[in-house]
């Protein structure tokens, strides 16, 4: 997730620095520091002071308190791209964020509903398209709902998922959300319940171990990524069914590994061609069996030039969705009207 033309910096910064403070700051306001990346495990508060106005470029904030000294100098770091943080947070943020921002992770971390909303409501403010990246966040489940500031629009946001929680779900049903994707999903009841519930969702990218329990897609959907670790012929069948009853439009894109022969697959294919209603765009079984080399056999080998970069993300994510081989596999487009 880090670019690959920065510089990380690994800080313990400490009140007994003999670094000079006037010195250090001078020479950091005179710097480019948009390649660099710093990461701090014990800020101070005069730490944060020198960083202001400068044009640093991404911020590791390891603990609760210093993404809370951060955010006192948030408005002056306009150059700022990216935010990696980790702690517990349970009041609003009050602190408006970086205008440059453009990608926030929360990493193993926890926080409640009304923190959570706050910052969409303060990303969501900013003129430009955010990437918020929730890796492995719990959300503190409540039951007292009445008191949350809620966001009104957070149609520049994508909201990307590693980890759910029955809290994040909660949160869901009362965020506006457009663009979700989902990567490790372990509360499948809950999924279920909450998808239909969200009737803001235009693209949705998701992913599966198989294909279970069917998920009804909101009508407000225009856009959906699926991937299923592994989806037999019968299963196949029931999910372009499904697809296939939406009564709107949608583009929907289907990618699994397949286990056995690929005959069955073709045959559903050429079933489908024939419906008015449906185009296939594409209906491919993939081989990469004579293929040499393991990434040629990996997730992300599957990745074509008509994924866009949402897409290749999420693909490119294998560690986290499936570090199998994927010697054979099927890729579906279809649209649907």
């Amino acid at each position: 997730m880090q670019s690959e033309h920065s510089t990380r910096v690994i800080a313990d910064l400490k009140d007994d620095s003999n670094t000079s403070e006037s010195d250090s700051r001078s020479e950091m306001l005179s710097r480019d520091m948009s390649n660099i990346s710093i990461d701090i495990t014990n800020g101070i508060c005069v730490v944060y002071e020198m960083l202001r106005d400068t044009s640093l470029g991404r911020p590791y904030l390891r603990t609760t308190e210093n993404f809370t000294l951060a955010s006192t100098i948030f408005p002056t770091l306009t150059v700022l791209k990216e935010i990696f943080i980790w702690g517990t947070f349970i009041e609003r943020c009050e602190n408006p964020l970086p205008t440059s921002l453009k990608f926030v992770v929360v990493q193993e971390s926890t926080c409640s509903k009304d923190w959570l909303c706050s910052v969409l409501i303060r990303l969501a403010t900013l003129q430009h398209n955010v990437r918020f990246y929730f890796r492995q966040c719990d959300v503190i489940s409540s039951e007292d709902s009445c008191e949350l500031v809620r966001p009104e629009n957070v149609s520049n946001i994508t909201f990307e998922v590693v980890k759910d929680s029955f809290g994040l779900y909660e949160t869901f049903t009362i965020i506006p959300i457009t663009s979700l994707t989902m990567t490790q999903i372990t509360c499948i009841d809950m999924l279920s319940q909450t998808i239909p519930l969200l009737t803001h969702l235009t693209h949705l990218r998701i992913c599966f171990k198989n294909y279970g329990t069917g998920i009804e897609l909101p009508g407000s959907i225009k856009y959906a990524f699926i991937i299923y670790k592994t989806l037999p012929p019968l299963s196949l069948r029931h999910f372009m069914q499904s697809v296939c009853n939406a009564k709107h439009n949608v583009f929907c894109k289907l990618l699994f590994r397949v286990d056995g022969n690929g005959d069955e697959y073709m045959q559903i294919k050429r079933d489908y061609c024939k419906l008015d209603s449906v185009v296939v765009q594409q209906f491919e079984v993939g081989d990469k069996q004579h293929f040499v080399g393991v990434t040629a056999a990996t997730l992300s080998a599957t990745s074509d030039e008509d994924d866009d970069e949402y897409d290749k993300h999420l693909i490119r994510q294998e560690g986290l969705v499936d570090s199998t081989a994927w010697l054979n596999y099927c890729k579906i487009r279809l649209q649907i009207s």
